[in-house]
C-alpha cells in the first residue's frame, strides 16, 4: 500500500517542514518506519547544509565551511582528486566528518536543477 501524504498548500512534502506531513491509512509499521527514517535522513542533510556559510567578508563571499575559510570548492577538488574524507581530515585538523558531508550535501543541492541551458555564443 503506498503512502497517503498530506502536505501544505503548495502540494509538496518538504524535509524542512516534515512536521506538517501526516501519514494516513498506512497499516504496515515497516512502511511507516521507513518513511520516518527517510524524513530523519532528509532532516540531517538539511542540518548539514547549515554548516556551509556565505559571508562577503570571508573568501570573497564564496561558500565556506563554518566560516573557517575552507571554501566548498577546495574540499570538492580534494575529493575529486582522489583524497578520501579521512585524508582530508588528517590534513585539516579543524574540520570534522560532518563538514565533509555538508560539502557533499551542498554540492548535491546545487546540482539539483530542472535543466541546464547551453550558453549562447
Amino acid at each position: 500500500m503506498p503512502f497517503n501524504i498530506e502536505t501544505g498548500s503548495n502540494g509538496r512534502a518538504s524535509p524542512v517542514c516534515a512536521s506538517i506531513v501526516l501519514i494516513r491509512g498506512v497499516d504496515d509499521p515497516d512502511q511507516t518506519g521507513r518513511f520516518v527514517d527517510m524524513l530523519q535522513m532528509l532532516e540531517r542533510k538539511m542540518n548539514r547544509i547549515q554548516r556551509i556559510t556565505i559571508d562577503p567578508e570571508i573568501c570573497h563571499g564564496k561558500p565556506v565551511i563554518r566560516g573557517l575559510r575552507y571554501p566548498v570548492e577546495t574540499i570538492l577538488e580534494l575529493l575529486s582528486s582522489g583524497m578520501t574524507p579521512e585524508d582530508i581530515l588528517a590534513d585539516y585538523e579543524d574540520l570534522e566528518r560532518e563538514d565533509i558531508l555538508a560539502v557533499l550535501a551542498y554540492a548535491t543541492r546545487l546540482s539539483q536543477v530542472k535543466r541546464i541551458e547551453p550558453a549562447l555564443v
